[in-house]
């Protein structure tokens, strides 16, 4: 089944916050759903809103029997409500007129009759029914449809489509929808204002909380002048002992004298040693330039 048949399906069945839900949601995804804009005057009970559902359907489609016969039917006087409170009152009306008939047909017998002793038995028990139906006060009748309806309670059901579509704020200001924030989930509109403090108010947080804790000396009664204000206590320090003065100053440490180093007799054996390889090597040197000089001065000599 679908949307539309399943919210005609609870209209009929008496549930007309489920088909009105039905309705909402459908309209949402296809606003352009003349049938479901015609169904949605149905189930409304304000003869505004029925108006406006049926406009915005034959402003879709003009040619639209069924939405332009409602609305003239909205135009045209309401008949009288004895005919549609009272559907029994045609069925009252064919049961007299064949009570009457007999009557006429026999209209010899019924001296016979009037010395029966039992003149109860000639009308039936069947037929007290839908005379005692007809003949009960306006008052007993709307007594009897207030027990039988159920009673009325302060949920408003609005038949209005809900939209939370950016570009829909216009029809939103304008009437034609409502936001969601403005729906419960019983489909009950919530007031404005009610709706407004919910959102606003943090969800889990106590009122008393919000409330800004006031410190101590803000609590404490100030005096007239600076003059009467009491002066602040001076505590003094108490002076320190001489073993914690000793315990507390900075120890300086003690200057430790370095030992003399002293070379021990096989560094200075090992400079030596050193020393005589070094004239060793440069007096080689110096005899290897005197031999090639002289070597030199032969030559040329």
């Amino acid at each position: 089944m679908s949307q539309l048949e399943d919210a005609v399906a609870a209209a009929e069945a008496g549930d007309k916050n489920k088909a009105y839900v039905i309705l909402a949601a459908l309209l949402k995804t296809e606003p352009n759903n003349v049938d479901a804009w015609v169904a949605l005057s149905q189930i409304v009970d304000d003869e505004k809103q029925k108006r406006t559902f049926l406009t915005r359907a034959l402003t879709l489609k003009s040619d639209h029997a069924r939405a332009a016969s409602l609305l003239h039917q909205l135009d045209s006087p309401p008949a009288p409500e004895v005919v549609e409170d009272l559907p029994l009152e045609a069925e009252s009306d064919d049961v007299d007129m064949a009570e009457l008939e007999p009557e006429e047909e026999v209209a010899e017998p019924a001296a016979e009759v009037e010395s029966d002793p039992l003149p109860e038995v000639i009308a039936p028990a069947v037929d007290t029914a839908p005379d005692d139906t007809v003949l009960m006060p306006a008052a007993e009748v709307a007594a009897l449809r207030q027990q039988i309806e159920p009673e009325p309670t302060d949920t408003v059901v609005d038949a209005r489509p809900i939209s939370g579509n950016a570009e829909d704020f216009e029809s939103q200001a304008t009437g034609d929808t409502i936001p969601p924030w403005l729906m419960g989930e019983d489909g009950a509109i919530i007031p404005e204002a009610e709706a407004l403090e919910s959102m606003l108010e943090p969800e889990g947080v106590d009122s008393a909380e919000l409330e800004p804790e006031v410190p101590d000396w803000l609590r404490e009664e100030l005096a007239d002048s600076w003059e009467d204000e009491p002066a602040p206590e001076i505590v003094e320090d108490e002076p320190l002992s001489t073993r914690e003065i000793a315990s507390v100053a900075p120890t300086t440490p003690k200057a430790s004298k370095k030992p003399a180093s002293k070379r021990s007799k096989k560094q200075l054996d090992r400079m030596f040693s050193w020393l005589i390889l070094v004239f060793v090597l440069v007096g080689e040197i110096a005899l290897y330039f005197l031999l090639q000089v002289v070597t030199e001065l032969n030559l040329l000599g």
